[in-house]
């Protein structure tokens, strides 16, 4: 509010113990609001609960996001799973989030990061890529870069 003078809303994702109750927030419904706040050219960020300058662990390491730390979401856009992929009856996209440290260092190191196994994949690297070249020229990024 002190930024634009306008209403803000805070929307605590995962429970007291850290995890998404989707009974409470259905993942498509949260996804069909951000993709609104989105068009509608509402700001955004995001960040991950604790003590400020530790870094968050997923899957037994560090992902690159740290806690107590806000983030911009810059960018919200799904990729098509791969033909052989796709499975009737459920979601057929990677719903992916670009979100940028305002420090412009310490970045994700998780699923569909620079170096990810995601982007070893030839057919998703092309689709990021294509999403990046439809950016405007200054919101273009580097995925080997270390931009935050």
């Amino acid at each position: 509010m002190d930024l634009t003078s306008l209403v803000c809303e805070k929307h605590v994702m995962h429970d007291k113990s850290g995890f998404f109750d989707e009974t409470k927030r259905p993942k498509d419904k949260f996804w069909d609001y951000l993709e609104t706040q989105f068009r509608n050219k509402s700001l955004m960020g995001c960040s991950a609960a604790g003590p400020t300058g530790k870094l968050v662990v997923l899957d037994e390491g560090p992902c690159g996001i740290m806690q107590g730390h806000a983030y911009g979401i810059n960018a919200l856009f799904e990729i098509e799973k791969k033909q052989e992929n796709v499975v009737e009856g459920k979601q057929n996209q990677h719903r992916l989030l670009r979100v940028r440290n305002p420090w412009g260092r310490t970045e994700w190191t998780g699923k569909w990061s620079d170096k990810s196994e995601e982007l070893e994949d030839p057919y998703n690297k092309q689709k990021i890529e294509e999403f990046r070249d439809s950016l405007p020229a200054d919101e273009q990024f580097d995925l080997d870069a270390d931009d935050g």
